[in-house]
């Protein structure tokens, strides 16, 4: 059974919402009780401000920065717009710790052997000792943003301050990034340079003093490209312990130039990770996102790209595989701000259990961006009556002489095809397997690390075994 939807935004919810396993931590209690204060979101930004880490002298302004920018903002819920259909609530309750050196993580073992250059943060600092090849690019810079230049730290900061003001795309969470971050990290490439295999960035967690309490981390990244240049960047998560990951990176894509940025969430369960993208493309240039949400608690990628200079293209593919109680996030802006630039955005989701999957996609064309071309589409499995799938893609069209198409589709898997595929002998699950994993591959082709792109497939091919057959799913839509 399909349910299509041509609106500006289709939604589609099966059955009773599922909740999150309550995990009630005394401490985050008392702190209220101690506060006076009534809310857990309160509690929640003192927490985080209060245990956050040394800034580096040459960051000291992005720290300022969000500090302001966090005096006109409150943490999100429900009647926050962007959030009305994600609730982080869960995590406003959970209790927070600093990492502990002696219960230091190692996630090397998510470290690829086709990736150009291999680099490990751990609880969102950069470590250096455990990182490979960084010194191995010609005309590619990496590290620190005190290993740089005083001409090219001005140019750091003025890429990633232009973000930090009260409408940066990120919100809340990209401006708590800033008021907490230590330090900023950089890749730089220069012109005419072109890096043929990907930069692989590996975020990895330690366990902090209480094994309950998630161990939080603010890493910021930015990334430049010169003219006619062309890298690929993945940005990693692999964490095994309880964490919270807030990661805002920002990128300039010079002119004639292409850059793939990826965020990929391989994570444990008891992890929650947030990351803000912000990409700016240049004349003729490409700047392209995937995001492939297939692991942690709670997942979300808030993206931006702006087509800043004519004749550029912008491109989001994403991925969202929910089991269980797990939410995962897409929340996306590409926004048309100069002439005769294109854009495609393609997004599939796969929901189970009681767990749920948010697209929200708007595509923006301002009064500058005459000559458009865009495309943008949302499909989803729904393979749980207990499972919801939200998908809202939008246009806002500000100018004429544009073509710009956007759609959703939300489905079960056909009874038709399982029934032929197990006519020719495979079992039921099999046969699932094989139209689930025909679904996704449009989107998992563009993985650039095959290791990584095979976990995924393997996620996917577990899930026809938990799958009950829980009757007829009935949706339901609404236009936003």
């Amino acid at each position: 059974m399909a349910f299509v939807g041509s609106a500006p935004g289709v939604k589609a919810r099966t059955g009773v919402r599922g909740s999150w396993c309550r995990r009630w931590v005394m401490a985050e209690k008392s702190a209220v009780a101690e506060k006076g204060r009534g809310t857990a979101k309160d509690v929640f930004l003192d927490k985080l401000l209060d245990i956050r880490g040394p800034v580096s002298p040459l960051a000291e302004s992005v720290r300022e920065s969000g500090e302001s920018a966090l005096q006109l903002a409150t943490p999100p819920g429900g009647k926050t717009e962007e959030w009305r259909f994600t609730n982080i609530n869960e995590l406003y309750k959970q209790a927070f710790a600093t990492p502990d050196s002696n219960q230091a993580e190692s996630s090397t073992a998510y470290f690829s052997d086709e990736a150009s250059v291999r680099v490990l943060f751990t609880d969102g600092a950069f470590n250096e000792q455990l990182s490979d090849n960084l010194t191995s690019l010609e005309g590619v810079k990496i590290g620190r943003l005190g290993d740089f230049s005083s001409d090219e730290v001005e140019r750091v900061l003025g890429v990633t301050m232009g973000k930090i003001t009260g409408t940066e795309k990120g919100g809340f969470f990209a401006q708590l990034n800033a008021a907490c971050s230590t330090d900023v990290f950089v890749i730089s490439v220069g012109d005419d340079v072109v890096v043929d295999k990907p930069v692989q960035l590996v975020f990895g967690s330690s366990q902090g003093p209480d094994a309950e309490a998630f161990v939080v981390s603010h890493p910021r990244i930015v990334v430049l490209t010169g003219r006619s240049s062309s890298v690929s960047v993945v940005e990693h998560h692999a964490s095994a312990s309880p964490s919270f990951t807030n990661v805002c990176t920002s990128a300039s894509v010079g002119d004639n130039s292409k850059l793939n940025y990826s965020v990929i969430n391989e994570s444990k369960e008891e992890t929650y990770q947030i990351s803000t993208v912000q990409l700016d493309a240049g004349r003729d240039s490409t700047a392209s996102l995937l995001s492939v949400g297939a692991g942690g608690q709670f997942s979300r990628t808030t993206a931006s790209v702006d087509l800043v200079d004519t004749g550029s293209h912008g491109e989001i593919l994403g991925l969202g595989l929910s089991m269980d109680k797990r939410i995962v996030d897409l929340t996306s802006d590409i926004i048309h701000s100069s002439p005769h630039c294109t854009s495609n955005q393609l997004q599939k989701n796969i929901a189970t259990d009681r767990s749920r999957t948010i697209f929200r996609g708007k595509v923006v064309v301002t009064r500058e961006g005459k000559g458009t071309a865009s495309e943008q589409l949302c499909r989803s499995l729904l393979l749980s009556k207990r499972a919801t799938v939200d998908a809202i893609p939008s246009l806002e069209i500000d100018t004429d002489d544009v073509q710009c198409s956007h759609g959703a589709t939300v489905a079960d898997l056909e009874e038709e095809q399982i029934f032929y595929i197990t006519a020719r002998g495979l079992t039921v699950e099999q046969a699932r397997f094989m139209l689930m994993q025909s679904f996704v591959e449009e989107v998992l082709q563009a993985v650039p690390l095959s290791d990584c792109k095979e976990r995924v497939v393997e996620i996917v091919r577990s899930i026809p075994a938990t799958l009950d057959d829980d009757g007829e799913k009935k949706g339901r839509f609404m236009s936003v």
